[in-house]
């Protein structure tokens, strides 16, 4: 018998990937950050390490489509943050390990 993983979809490209090696993105009592352990409660949103879909967080289109995802309004500013620290933790190769 084979083990089961589970598949989430980028927000972005829409491109079906193992929950591991996506990178989540949380809102939880009006915060949204990074979900570096994917274990934190709260409404979350998928994206892939590629750096195309990363790049979309400068793309007032694809932010509503990450709010809409989330069901919380995002400001540049907190997006600006996000795309950082999304960078930061995919640069220190912290992404898909598990």
């Amino acid at each position: 018998m084979s083990k089961l993983y589970p598949i989430r979809t980028c927000v972005f490209c829409r491109k079906k990937e193992l929950k591991k090696k996506l990178v989540r993105i949380t809102c939880f009592q009006g915060k949204v950050g990074l979900d570096k352990e994917q274990s934190l409660p709260g409404r979350g949103a998928y994206i892939c390490h590629e750096a195309r879909c990363i790049d979309k967080l400068d793309n007032p289109n694809k932010i509503k489509k990450l709010a809409r995802a989330l069901r919380f309004p995002l400001t540049r500013e907190r997006v600006q943050l996000l795309e950082r620290e999304l960078q930061e933790f995919i640069k220190r190769g912290k992404h898909g390990e598990g």
